[in-house]
């Protein structure tokens, strides 16, 4: 480990899991799973609510062949029954990859080229995992922690990103792993029932604040997740916002949909296929029109995940102005409509940015707004 990754501290189970596992949420939890006597992990160990997860789980798979934990918390179902599958998601706490010790299976053949190639792949993009478990079997994972919470869908596109900047760069990782927000992963302190090693964590950093993780994860315009990562760290951050909102003149958000195909988009059937990072700029958009929360409501209820509150509680965390149409432009990603668009590049305003929005001011043609037509246009 010290002369790959520096002076990594090795970690108490329980101490493992307080840096990875969600900060309480009502209701939900983290599971634990064991192994039968065949080798295959399907019994599952749920605490009380209310209990210790942390606590808990180390108790119950410390020393145990084949334990396995969840890094996220899971919520019932209708009916109160406990379930694992990515629909019963509530929240986690960082991203991690996983990194197979032979080669058969798509990884490095042993510990010290599954090492060498990580800290490669951290020169490479600036990241630096926070807790590394080896497995025992050659394997490791790394886990790129944060010190909030994230919901399902900032995670997911997160992971996502992560998955596509190792491809990138080469890292062979295991992809299907990496982004299942469901998945169990081997439990520090437990016994790897093929080998009988003992599966060990190290702390090599320290968490993440989210916006700057997913700034590390180098997402540009034209990726296809950008628009998700640009939505999160700030709806308009070409402008770099706080939370004192810009000033825009008045303006009709639906006005400008007949003019911007990245907003028409968006609001098209009232959401129901929206990608998550046009979903947000949408919101904001409408939230900052004159027709205000109750059209955030309305391009959002068509979505089958569509949850009134939850919609609320975004309007409630995103900041800044409307957005620009280079954040538009990256938020759709290879899908974008904006560079076909006959305003892109043209429409103006103080600062400098361009900005759909323009489009829709209220009491003003659009004919009679400033932009700079191009050539053939009437």
């Amino acid at each position: 480990m010290a002369p790959l990754l520096g002076a990594a501290q090795e970690l108490k189970p329980e101490d493992f899991l307080r840096g990875i596992l969600p900060k309480h949420i009502e209701g939900s939890m983290p599971y634990a799973v064991l192994s039968n006597a065949q080798g295959v992990p399907n019994r599952l160990a749920i605490p009380k609510l209310g209990e210790d997860y942390a606590a808990f789980l180390a108790r119950v798979l410390t020393g145990q062949c084949g334990a396995y934990f969840t890094p996220a918390t899971f919520r019932a179902d209708k009916d109160g029954k406990r379930r694992r599958g990515k629909h019963f998601a509530v929240a986690l706490r960082g991203l991690w990859v996983d990194i197979e010790g032979t080669e058969a299976k798509g990884g490095y053949n042993g510990q010290r080229p599954v090492l060498q190639a990580l800290l490669a792949f951290c020169k490479a993009t600036g990241l630096r995992p926070t807790m590394i478990v080896l497995t025992s079997s050659g394997g490791a994972h790394a886990y790129f922690t944060t010190t909030e919470n994230m919901d399902p869908e900032t995670w997911q596109a997160g992971a996502d990103a992560l998955v596509n900047l190792a491809r990138a760069h080469g890292f062979r990782i295991d992809i299907e792993v990496t982004q299942d927000r469901a998945r169990i992963l081997r439990m520090p302190g437990s016994i790897h029932q093929k080998t009988g090693g003992l599966v060990r964590a190290y702390r090599t950093g320290e968490p993440y604040e989210t916006p700057h993780l997913f700034k590390l994860l180098n997402v540009g315009a034209g990726h296809p997740d950008a628009g998700r990562f640009a939505a999160y760290v700030g709806v308009n951050d070409e402008l770099g916002l706080d939370d004192e909102e810009p000033r825009h003149a008045p303006f009709d958000m639906l006005q400008v949909a007949r003019h911007c195909a990245a907003i028409r988009l968006a609001i098209r059937d009232n959401g129901a296929r929206t990608p998550y990072g046009p979903w947000l700029l949408a919101i904001r958009t409408a939230a900052l029109s004159v027709e205000g929360d109750a059209l955030a409501h309305e391009v959002s209820r068509g979505h089958p995940r569509y949850d009134p509150e939850e919609v609320d509680r975004k309007l409630s965390g995103l900041t800044g102005g409307p957005p620009s149409c280079d954040t538009w432009h990256a938020a759709w990603g290879s899908e974008s409509p904006c560079t076909t668009c006959t305003h892109w590049g043209g429409l103006t305003g103080p600062g400098a940015p361009h900005f759909p929005h323009h489009l829709g001011v209220v009491g003003q043609a659009p004919a009679a707004q400033t932009y700079t037509a191009r050539k053939g246009e009437k």
